[in-house]
């Protein structure tokens, strides 16, 4: 049976668009057509699901009704008061529970291998050529703890280096990747800052990190330019292949959005110089600091992605820790959770992160 548990309505700040509500994906019977063989014995789940009596809310700002949801082959086909159950068809009893717009997580970061490559880059740090829906591996864990906040879908991307690789749209089922993956090379993701800690190799400053970023670019627009004259023109030579900078094309002709971090306001303005030098299709990864520089950053015109984890309250138990508490500190303790309500009186289009 599908797992059933009572939320409290969703709030309309949200961004939520699949409507999988207090639904355990992992759980539910109704699943879509597979291409793999079954091993032993086959099941073959009912396909039709009848979820009876519930609270359900069916867009943002609408009250929720007493409603019945009908699920055919794991997608909702219909919302009403008398649907009708054909035969076979599982009847849930929901009532208490409420039925909501499952919310998506506009940017969860996981872990992720780089597969060997003989054609990639240099540098250990720049990997376009990653990318998560290959090489994902799902972490129980981490897919319990969004379903649990009522998150059904999430944006994943590959964390660590410069040029980190693409991103895949996933459900937050607890299921093989071919069962939850949506849609595959989203988004490139970039940073323009070196690993916390990281002392060995090149770059370990800002600065090498942005000239590298930036040199890559370069090295893309080059890679393309040359393959287009080689193409046309009898005699010249093919530049050798390159994994690294043919995964950048989609990028370098505005094809493929562009995701930057900007680990406070100003790198955040920074992303926005680079991605105007190269002209850059941008989404900006945002900090939560971003009311320090709105002005700036509602002239950008950039869309962003904002966290909703707020600094936890500062320790000031004794005379020492007020001390060492800084004014920028407190200050962001209290600032910070009017973050959002300052983007959006700016004008500046976002979405929100649990990241």
């Amino acid at each position: 049976m599908c797992q059933l548990r009572s939320f409290p309505v969703a709030s309309t700040g949200l961004v939520g668009l699949l409507l999988i509500g207090s639904l355990a994906p992992s759980r539910c019977p109704a699943q879509p057509p597979r291409t793999a063989p079954d091993v032993g014995v086959r099941f073959q789940p009912p396909q039709e699901i009848l979820l009876t009596g519930a609270q359900i809310v069916t867009a943002a700002g609408k009250p929720p009704t007493q409603a019945s949801l009908l699920i055919r082959a794991g997608k909702i086909a219909a919302i009403g008061n008398q649907l009708p159950a054909v035969a076979g068809a599982e009847v849930i009893d929901c009532t208490g529970k409420y039925i909501y717009p499952a919310f998506v997580d506009a940017l969860v970061e996981v872990a992720a291998e780089t597969p060997p490559t003989l054609a990639g880059n240099w540098n250990r740090q720049i990997t376009p050529e990653r990318r998560l829906a290959q090489v994902w591996q799902r972490d129980k864990a981490q897919l319990e703890k969004l379903r649990k906040a009522g998150v059904g879908t999430m944006l994943a991307a590959p964390s660590g280096g410069l040029i980190k690789g693409q991103s895949c749209v996933l459900s937050t089922a607890d299921a093989p990747l071919a069962e939850t993956l949506l849609r595959s090379d989203v988004w490139q993701h970039m940073r323009l800052y070196p690993s916390r800690g990281q002392s060995d190799g090149y770059p370990n400053s800002p600065m090498g990190a942005t000239a590298l970023v930036r040199q890559t670019l370069y090295d893309a627009d080059w890679y393309q330019r040359a393959r287009q004259a080689a193409s046309t023109q009898r005699g010249l030579p093919r530049p050798d292949f390159d994994s690294s900078l043919e995964a950048l094309q989609a990028v370098i002709r505005g094809e493929q959005t562009v995701i930057i971090d900007g680990s406070n306001e100003l790198y955040a303005l920074r992303a926005d110089r680079v991605a105007r030098e190269f002209s850059l299709q941008l989404v900006i990864r945002g900090s939560g600091r971003e009311y320090r520089q709105l002005e700036a950053l509602a002239a950008t015109g950039r869309p962003m992605i904002i966290p909703v984890d707020f600094p936890a309250p500062p320790k000031l138990a004794t005379e020492s820790d007020m001390v060492d508490a800084s004014l920028q500190t407190l200050m962001d303790w209290h600032l910070a959770p009017e973050n959002p309500a300052r983007l959006a009186s700016a004008g500046i289009p976002f979405v929100i992160t649990t990241d």
